[in-house]
């Protein structure tokens, strides 16, 4: 079968067109998509990153605050009733109360379990 070369010409360029399109749909379709799976990857590293040092700078400075906190606690239970109770009485004169009357102190323990806890019911 002897073809024209206006038919030759067009067999071409549908040839050239599909298999520009087949290159398209198997090579460069796949590596863009590939390209910005690794960008959205590389962005959820570098937030992870950035996190992760405001996390390691933050406990950096709460770590002298936690160690003031610690230094003031009592590890006895009467030792803390004690301390609160000095407290307590300190803000009733610096407030310039009267007639102030408090409920003994109820004792619990935190709900992580990790401290007692001494409540004081206030009645004015």
């Amino acid at each position: 079968m002897v073809l024209t070369k206006r038919e030759r010409t067009l067999a071409t360029s549908t040839l050239v067109v599909v298999g520009a399109v087949g290159v398209y749909l198997l090579l460069v379709n796949p590596y863009f998509r590939s390209l910005e799976a690794l960008d959205a990857r590389r962005a959820k590293v570098d937030k992870d990153t950035k996190e992760a040092a405001t996390l390691l700078d933050r406990q950096k400075r709460l770590t002298g605050v936690w160690s003031d906190i610690q230094h003031g606690l009592r590890s006895k239970m009467a030792d803390a009733e004690d301390q609160a109770w000095k407290q307590i009485g300190e803000w009733i004169e610096g407030a310039g109360l009267t007639q102030v009357s408090f409920n003994a102190g109820r004792s619990g323990t935190s709900p992580s379990h990790e401290f007692q806890v001494v409540s004081f019911d206030y009645i004015v």
